[in-house]
């Protein structure tokens, strides 16, 4: 069995891969740099949808399984219900960041099961998310929730400072960011 400390570095690798999957997204969708890179983006068009399509998905995946609701699960969710018996305010403050956010957090539970995790029988995937209409900004606020929570489980353990995993994450995102833009330009 993993020490709550081994749980929250899994837990701090796992936002780095989510932020990766939502940085890389974003770096080839936000409509400037599509507008800019539009040559590359059709010159490769089958790279470029496959990507779109493998950081979208990687998203999903991993954003449900940092906040499963299984109490068997190592996620967010258990960590902060966790808290109750040890840190109540902070658990209570969490509770309340989770509960704020709980419909793009529904939206991305729907899609990873309907979509990503199984195929739903009775509805296209264009179909649900059109219906379920998930945005970029939910996507980027559940992102934002799972580095908040995960900096506030680390500091609270013991694990890391706050100042370090703010730089972690923002660095990671900025570095992909980059690098990205670098690859597109390269293509050109």
């Amino acid at each position: 069995m993993q020490t709550k400390s081994e749980v929250i570095q899994d837990i701090i690798g796992q936002v780095v891969e989510l932020t990766w999957c939502h940085s890389l997204w974003w770096a080839i969708v936000n409509k400037a740099d599509r507008t800019h890179n539009q040559d590359v983006i059709v010159a490769y068009h089958n790279f470029f949808a496959a990507s779109v399509f493998a950081f979208q998905q990687s998203f999903f995946v991993s954003a449900n399984r940092l906040f499963d609701e299984d109490s068997r699960a190592s996620s967010l969710r258990k960590l902060v219900t966790d808290l109750d018996s040890k840190n109540q305010a902070l658990a209570d403050k969490l509770k309340g960041r989770l509960q704020a956010e709980a419909a793009p957090l529904k939206k991305i539970l729907l899609l990873r099961h309907n979509v990503y995790g199984h195929r739903s029988s009775s509805i296209s995937p264009t179909d649900l998310f059109n219906k379920v209409g998930i945005k970029p900004n939910e996507m980027k606020a559940v992102l934002g929730l799972a580095q908040e929570i995960t900096i506030a489980l680390a500091v609270e353990a013991g694990v890391s400072t706050e100042d370090a995993l703010v730089d972690k994450f923002k660095l990671c995102a900025e570095n992909v960011c980059d690098e990205t833009r670098r690859i597109i330009e390269a293509l050109k």
